[in-house]
């Protein structure tokens, strides 16, 4: 009996052709010259350990030359005082969402829950039709599409995220993804 190759995907077709075609319009749209700006979504207690830079750098290598990755910290100041109420603002002004929450090892790819504030910023960012990238120690950078979403009966419970353990990282979908965060005129 021949084994099951691992899932790659778990969108359809026609949602993975939607994706890269609206990719491909975001990257068109881009005005030369314009900054390119990711959230890096992580759970605090992340920000607070020692190998929390370290992990910065590796996700903002895996993105294109010129894109500003924006730890929370670094935009909120570590205190959050202004989270509340900025929040929506400068989602408004996003060009992308990293989702950079530790993994929990399955026989798939991998688990990752989100809690309520990360749901709610992954949720605000995807609805102004932005890419949505999960890390992956692993894989790097793999689109949201891509992966399997277990979506709680409230607003208060966690998102599971479940990234697909054949995902190839020469995908499709995640060169439309970096495609549309490539500033216009970086090489």
């Amino acid at each position: 009996m021949t084994p099951t190759p691992p899932i790659t995907t778990y969108a359809t077709a026609d949602r993975l052709a939607a994706y890269v075609t609206a990719m491909r319009g975001l990257a068109d749209r881009r005005a030369p010259g314009a900054p390119v700006r990711v959230y890096l979504c992580a759970q605090p207690h992340m920000t607070a350990t020692p190998g929390w830079e370290k992990l910065v750098r590796r996700i903002s290598r895996a993105l294109p030359r010129g894109v500003r990755a924006h730890p929370y910290g670094r935009v909120f100041g570590d205190d959050g005082r202004d989270y509340d109420t900025e929040w929506d603002t400068y989602a408004a002004n996003l060009d992308g969402l990293v989702v950079a929450h530790p993994l929990m090892r399955d026989s798939s790819g991998g688990r990752i829950r989100m809690y309520p504030r990360a749901r709610a910023e992954l949720r605000s960012v995807v609805g102004r039709g932005r890419p949505v990238l999960v890390w992956h120690p692993n894989l790097g950078l793999v689109p949201l599409v891509d992966c399997a979403a277990t979506v709680q009966p409230t607003a208060s419970t966690p998102l599971r995220l479940r990234i697909p353990a054949g995902y190839a990282p020469g995908s499709p979908t995640r060169r439309a993804a970096l495609a549309a965060l490539t500033p216009k005129g970086a090489a």
